[in-house]
């Protein structure tokens, strides 16, 4: 069985591959030109990817902020969601746009948490068995 550190890779490269597929299939201008300022960018692309940095380089922190990532990620898929849907918009698009992405933060949130859970609880235990203490009952 995969470990959490495996399985959130995996779960941060599906998220970022599904990011590029929206990214590059919606229009090129949108009328505020939020979907394509740097910043955004940076978010959907750059922060998976340096999570993903950590886990490779065995860290413990990526866990957490891992955590952090895909918690805010799927608040924004729901409000995308929701204001699609109180305005009209097309459900297929916005089902296949926010959909899969809000399944896959939701997948990563609890992954990492997992992970992190594990990386707080992993308590090693010593070599060799510690002597017993001495009985009480003897003589």
């Amino acid at each position: 069985m995969p470990t959490a550190r495996i399985r959130l890779i995996g779960t941060l490269i599906a998220l970022v591959l599904h990011t590029a597929i929206v990214q590059w299939l919606s229009p090129t201008t949108d009328s505020e030109g939020v979907l394509h300022s740097p910043w955004w960018l940076a978010w959907l692309f750059l922060a998976p990817m340096a999570l993903v940095g950590g886990l490779s380089a065995r860290q413990r922190w990526p866990f957490m902020a891992g955590v952090l990532y895909a918690t805010v990620n799927l608040a924004l898929d729901l409000a995308t969601l929701v204001s699609g849907l109180t305005h009209d918009a097309p459900l297929l698009p916005l089902g296949l746009s926010t959909g899969p992405s809000a399944f896959l933060s939701f997948l990563a949130m609890l992954v990492a948490g997992q992970g992190t859970f594990a990386a707080l609880t992993n308590v090693r235990l010593p070599a060799t068995r510690l002597p017993s203490p001495p009985s009480r009952l003897s003589p």
